[in-house]
């Protein structure tokens, strides 16, 4: 099986998975590639993605919370809530702002999405945690977008 076709198979079990637990998640993108994205606001997203050659470390799965457009600017406001944020969050997450077009609030599990007999498994922790990330993330840019 192509690594295309396996990337297929794994996020429509996702998706599936996902409607299976009532998620309000949805996801629109193409399921041909390494990651798929939730719209929760303009220009925030999570991202799920599956990380199998990586200089950052080992094979893994990730979540995240990413800020694109102007919503770049609420990356430092969120920053000054980071010990809050991962007290709701229930722990430490990943926060990138190296990047110029995107900023990342990120969390990573060790896991090889290539091992289809693991992928409920993984599916269930990426369904949590961003379910989760929805959770702490959304009402926080809600208030910031009616700021604006």
């Amino acid at each position: 099986m192509s690594r295309q076709e396996q990337n297929i198979r794994y996020w429509t079990q996702f998706c599936d998975y996902l409607r299976q637990r009532g998620s309000q998640l949805q996801s629109q993108t193409s399921k041909e590639r390494h990651f798929i994205d939730f719209r929760i606001g303009i220009g925030c997203f999570l991202r799920t993605r599956q990380v199998i050659k990586s200089k950052y470390g080992p094979t893994a799965i990730t979540v995240g919370f990413i800020m694109t457009g102007r919503a770049r600017t609420y990356f430092h406001v969120l920053k000054e809530q980071q010990r809050e944020i991962e007290e709701e969050f229930g722990k430490p997450l990943e926060w990138f702002a190296e990047w110029k077009t995107e900023k990342h609030v990120a969390l990573r599990k060790e896991a090889d999405p290539r091992d289809e007999n693991d992928w409920s498994r993984q599916h269930e922790w990426l369904a949590t945690k961003l379910e989760k990330l929805n959770e702490v993330f959304r009402p926080r840019i809600e208030r910031l977008e009616a700021d604006l």
